[in-house]
């Protein structure tokens, strides 16, 4: 049997998960990756990004918040061990 995930696990998780690739967005930016209008699209995003995370994370508990940052570490930690430099 398959278990489904839960609503609020993926609410979690995009939470959790989100600010990682916000963060990748701001790094290809400020480093000259993007030009033009991908570096502007990619603005865009990553303000949507903080919109929605200031959104869904308001009056959040503590077991939730630990959790977030809890599988936005694992995710890092996931690209460092998985993918070669």
């Amino acid at each position: 049997m398959t278990k489904k995930l839960t609503n609020d696990i993926k609410l979690l998780s995009l939470v959790g998960i989100s600010p990682v690739f916000g963060d990748f967005i701001e790094d290809l930016c400020d480093e000259g990756v993007l030009k033009r209008d991908l570096k502007k699209a990619a603005q865009e995003i990553k303000r949507g990004i903080d919109r929605f995370n200031r959104i869904a994370s308001h009056n959040i508990d503590k077991e939730s918040a630990f959790q977030q940052n809890e599988i936005e570490l694992w995710f890092r930690q996931q690209l460092i061990e998985n993918f070669e430099q």
